[in-house]
């Protein structure tokens, strides 16, 4: 008991310190901010390029396919801009710094950072550094650009207003010498990198950093050790995605971004590994993926609180939010479910990524869906019927590998509710007598 104690001492220490991490959370909060962006973008892809030939014929037919997918190119294709700017703004807010000031400012540093193009005498920002391939530039600008910013304030380098001047005012003002000098700094960087064979950060970022990390984050291996990392926290009663996505939540997404844009150009989808994969197979029921262990409980169990609690939990799960069930059961510190609430989800990933990778099934085109959304639904937005049916089977799957130990652990609670009543039932006869 004390070594467990102790090791979840430390694993809560360890969790602590990356939730409570100002810098880190900021990146994740500013990707969670710009969700319904994604969102917007996502639907308006799936409109315009929904492979379906008769729906094709039918929108260029009526002329409107191009209008259908406009959202997209200033969305999707465009993600970082929006990125730069709500990580500065959530990482300045955390920080009780002026948030829409930061936000602007690394907005601007980040535009200075990209190559313009020249046509004909034609200046223009290319959509290449702007999506997908801007995205690592674009959380690192953000963080930095707003340290320097909140430095610089911190040490009242800014021009101050008398009192008596409105307060949007005196923030206005306030913002000038910090940007003028995060500006000229990010300048600086720009024109230096212009001078290297790279030719700007955005490349020298993409072929050091993103790519690398890309090939080890987004690898199949990779996701096996977010997921893994993450159910072991959960087992010790730690919040365990919300502790991984800001590491691994960044990569992810950053694939899907460039599936869709792939998709939208009627292109081979480029990454397998995604967030939509880790979604759909990692995330059936919620972490776990104990959807199965839910339906087991809710229509075989035999013992009262389990079946009670499985109803109960039910709802919840088929939207894969199971904290009733992790709560409830409880699966936290369980050791008759510590192994299928592991290995379940590396099962169902180990099938769809050899199904994928096959051709038998398509890659998650990936559509950003928020928590919460429901299971075959997802799959069905991420990739048609075929998704569908195949994530039906894995819920099959999910039933089989926790069918022994849900068979084990409601003969124990059959027994202990039998020991219960017999003890409750020689109670009353004395009280009676």
């Amino acid at each position: 008991m004390n070594l467990k104690k102790i090791n979840q001492g430390k694993l809560l220490s360890i969790a602590d310190s990356i939730q409570n991490n100002k810098y880190l959370m900021s990146v994740s909060n500013g990707l969670m901010a710009s969700l319904p962006i994604l969102m917007i973008g996502a639907i308006s892809i799936i409109l315009s390029s929904m492979p379906f030939e008769p729906y094709q014929n039918f929108i260029t037919d009526l002329g409107i396919k191009d209008a259908l997918g406009l959202p997209a190119n200033l969305t999707i294709n465009i993600m970082s801009i929006y990125i730069v700017f709500f990580v500065a703004y959530r990482l300045a807010e955390s920080h009780d710094h002026d948030a829409l000031a930061a936000g602007t400012i690394a907005l601007i540093s980040f535009l200075i950072l990209t190559p313009f193009q020249v046509i004909e005498e034609a200046q223009y920002l290319p959509f290449e550094w702007l999506g997908a391939q801007g995205l690592f530039v674009a959380m690192i600008v953000g963080v930095l650009s707003t340290y320097l910013y909140m430095q610089i304030v911190n040490r009242n380098l800014v021009i101050k207003m008398p009192e008596s001047v409105p307060p949007t005012v005196q923030k206005t003002f306030a913002s000038i010498l910090p940007g003028i000098f995060i500006v000229a700094v990010f300048t600086i960087i720009s024109v230096l990198f212009e001078s290297t064979n790279f030719g700007s950060i955005h490349q020298f970022i993409y072929n050091t950093l993103q790519i690398p990390m890309q090939h080890i984050g987004g690898s199949f291996g990779g996701l096996i050790v977010f997921v893994t990392v993450s159910n072991i926290l959960w087992l010790f009663g730690i919040h365990g995605s919300m502790v991984t996505n800001v590491v691994a939540k960044p990569l992810l997404l950053s694939m899907d971004i460039a599936n869709l844009a792939a998709f939208q150009a009627g292109e081979p989808l480029p990454f397998v590994i995604s967030w939509a994969f880790r979604f759909l197979y990692s995330l059936i029921g919620g972490g776990g993926c104990t959807l199965g262990l839910c339906l087991l409980m809710a229509f075989k169990a035999k013992s009262k609180q389990l079946k009670a609690v499985g109803k109960i939990s039910l709802p919840t799960s088929l939207f894969s939010i199971n904290e009733p069930l992790i709560f409830g059961v409880p699966i936290v510190l369980n050791p008759i479910l510590a192994i299928p609430f592991i290995f379940t989800p590396l099962v169902t990933m180990t099938c769809a990524y050899l199904a994928t990778v096959s051709g038998i099934i398509p890659t998650p085109i990936g559509v950003f869906l928020p928590t919460g959304t429901p299971v075959l639904f997802s799959a069905f937005v991420q990739g048609g019927i075929l998704l569908v049916l195949f994530q039906f089977i894995m819920i099959g799957v999910t039933v089989v590998c926790y069918y022994p130990f849900f068979k084990k652990l409601d003969k124990d609670r059959c027994k202990e509710e039998a020991e219960k009543d017999e003890t409750e039932n020689k109670n009353i006869a004395v009280a009676s007598n």
